[in-house]
């Protein structure tokens, strides 16, 4: 009996039960834009109480970069953030949003936009 009780307790603790490392999903892979050739990399982690993305791109014909961010958790806070800059007409421009969260207005929230 108590190897049956040993051996089903070794296989709760390998088996049934996730670590901290297993509740948590990441993935970052690159694709190619058939239409105009930009380079695209997609990276982003998920848990089970915030997720956050980030996608950003190239193109080597023009030389135009831009990238967007992306985070969110269960409490209700959103942050975002996306850029880029073309070298053909040499500008390029940043913007965001943040909002506490915590049960604050989303209208309280900060956003910014500019372009250099």
């Amino acid at each position: 009996m108590k190897r049956i009780v040993l051996a089903a307790a070794v296989a709760a603790g390998t088996l049934g039960f996730a670590g901290a490392a297993d509740a948590q999903y990441y993935y970052n892979y690159n694709t190619i834009n058939p239409y105009n050739g930009s380079i695209i990399n997609n990276r982003g982690y998920t848990t089970p109480f915030a997720a956050q993305g980030y996608r950003s791109y190239y193109n080597p014909y023009t030389g135009a970069t831009g990238d967007a961010g992306l985070y969110r958790n269960a409490w209700g806070t959103n942050l975002y953030r996306s850029g880029g800059y073309n070298p053909y007409f040499g500008r390029g421009y940043q913007s965001g949003y943040y909002n506490p969260g915590f049960g604050i207005n989303p209208r309280f929230g900060s956003y910014y936009r500019f372009r250099y």
